[in-house]
């Protein structure tokens, strides 16, 4: 590889190798007049190569630091249709924090969708089912190191920086999916293997009050054996508390999720 060429006074040139090597030459080698040197002049050719160096050199830093950056929260899809990932996504089941959603097949009209990762979308294009999966981790994890971890089974993930904004995500609930005319789904709709993870990712922890209600929302439907968002909104209302009834109305969705894990204990359906 060459670094430059410097035309000398009496007609000869000399060429500064990037390898640290000053040969003299009498008239240009072909080699050198390849690479985009002529006359000692900059050519366009030269100049491409130097911008496409720099871009390779760029994207290959950049990839290199997102797969060492680090998060106690990834996101990753896998799709059902593939026996590895579906190996790798019970295993996660089983020894993982991590709540995750199933997305039905769908047409988008025209529109890119990042879900589809095999090739780039055509109009009217039917995506495949796919789980989006979001895991949290007791101490921050590599992405590359993860991905390692999975044998294979996956190629890509990525750090999550707010959890209840990728939790709108996974529902569609986003201007981008309602553009893309994609398929509404509900917080009921997001399964979980640990409650505590996901009351992090849809409860506003930063709101007392909101933690508050919650907590004692929830032993009510504890001590009552409540299996039912009805049944639990009479036993509100019974309680005259209607900072309790408001947090029913608003978080029902949580509720939900909630009652449905008891209705499993209890009724065993």
């Amino acid at each position: 590889m060459i670094d430059k060429v410097e035309k000398l006074e009496n007609g000869r040139y000399k060429v500064y190798y990037k390898s640290g090597r000053i040969v003299t030459y009498d008239k240009l080698p072909k080699s050198v007049i390849k690479e985009g040197f002529e006359d000692g002049a900059t050519t366009e050719k030269q100049e491409e190569n130097k911008v496409v160096e720099t871009l390779g050199k760029s994207e290959k830093q950049a990839d290199f630091k997102r797969k060492s950056a680090k998060g106690r929260v990834l996101a990753i899809i896998l799709y059902p249709d593939n026996n590895e990932q579906m190996d790798f996504f019970e295993w996660l089941k089983k020894h993982e924090k991590m709540i995750y959603i199933l997305h039905a097949p769908e047409k988008v009209q025209g529109l890119p969708c990042s879900d589809f990762v095999d090739e780039l979308p055509e109009e009217n294009h039917d995506y495949k089912p796919h789980y989006h999966i979001m895991l949290s981790f007791p101490n921050p994890i590599s992405v590359k190191g993860f991905v390692k971890s999975s044998a294979g089974a996956i190629k890509h993930a990525e750090i999550v920086s707010d959890r209840r904004s990728y939790c709108r995500y996974m529902i569609h609930d986003t201007y981008s999916a309602l553009k893309a005319h994609k398929t509404e789904y509900k917080y009921e709709d997001i399964k979980y293997t640990d409650k505590d993870f996901f009351l992090s990712c849809v409860l506003d922890s930063r709101n007392d009050s909101e933690v508050s209600a919650f907590a004692e929302i929830t032993s009510i439907i504890d001590d009552n054996f409540i299996v039912s968002l009805p049944e639990l909104v009479q036993a509100v209302k019974g309680s005259k508390r209607l900072d309790l009834l408001s947090f029913c109305i608003k978080r029902g969705y949580i509720l939900s999720a909630y009652i449905r894990d008891n209705r499993l204990i209890y009724c065993g359906k």
